[in-house]
């Protein structure tokens, strides 16, 4: 086993490439195998020094508030004040929802049907509804106002028909790479702009094609936004 081994290691904690007889080792009786250590001797001993200390650290505030006492902190986000265990005291946020709005950012947005001021993350910037409630009750407005919403055209045999024409017209392949597996139609002009179903404004691509068209589209109303 000695022979097999490299001549040189790295340390876990310096990084440092050091001399296999710079790491202590021990032979496991078992199967008569050395192993070294991960980390270096002079780390090996710092290592050991300091878990040691904070193992007296824990056992000391274990005796002064009792094993699983709960500690109060402050949140770093709203200011609440909120308990965790002994131990997990190096916590700084109370929820997910706090520290994402602390170290992302959030955009201030107003809803489109009861009119309360919510918050998401930038990437979540096309929510239009503070909840699910409202969200349910904004689709059901729209269906009954407009029924080929993009939620619902689909269901449709016209819209059905209509994709199968463009299919065909483009010779049952995608136009840009030439493949014939997982195709869709693609809005030339996004219908949210346009809201043209005609044939002159639809063209077929695959999967992958469509999805980097639509991403580059994205990207590029986000640049223009910011």
């Amino acid at each position: 086993m000695d022979g097999q081994r490299a001549e040189t290691k790295t340390c876990k904690r310096c990084h440092a490439q050091k001399s296999v007889g710079d790491y202590f080792s021990f032979v496991d009786k078992s199967n008569g195998r050395r192993y070294y250590f991960s980390r270096c001797k002079p780390c090996q001993i710092i290592w050991q020094r300091e878990r040691r200390q904070a193992e007296r650290i824990v056992r000391r505030a274990v005796a002064q508030y009792g094993a699983g006492q709960q500690v109060a902190i402050a949140c770093a986000g709203c200011a609440t004040r909120f308990f965790v265990a002994f131990g997990h005291d190096q916590r700084k946020y109370c929820s997910n929802a706090c520290y994402y709005r602390r170290k992302i950012g959030h955009i201030a947005m107003s809803c489109v049907v009861c009119g309360t001021q919510f918050t998401v993350q930038p990437s979540h910037h096309h929510l239009r509804t503070c909840s699910p409630e409202c969200a349910s009750t904004n689709r059901s407005e729209g269906q009954r106002k407009n029924p080929t919403t993009p939620r619902t055209r689909c269901k449709y045999q016209a819209w059905r028909k209509v994709r199968q024409q463009v299919i065909d017209r483009d010779g049952n392949a995608c136009v840009t790479c030439g493949t014939s597996k997982q195709l869709s139609v693609h809005h030339i002009t996004p219908w949210r702009v346009s809201h043209d179903d005609s044939l002159t404004n639809l063209v077929t691509l695959c999967r992958s094609c469509h999805m980097k068209l639509e991403w580059r589209d994205y990207r590029g109303r986000i640049c223009t936004d910011s």
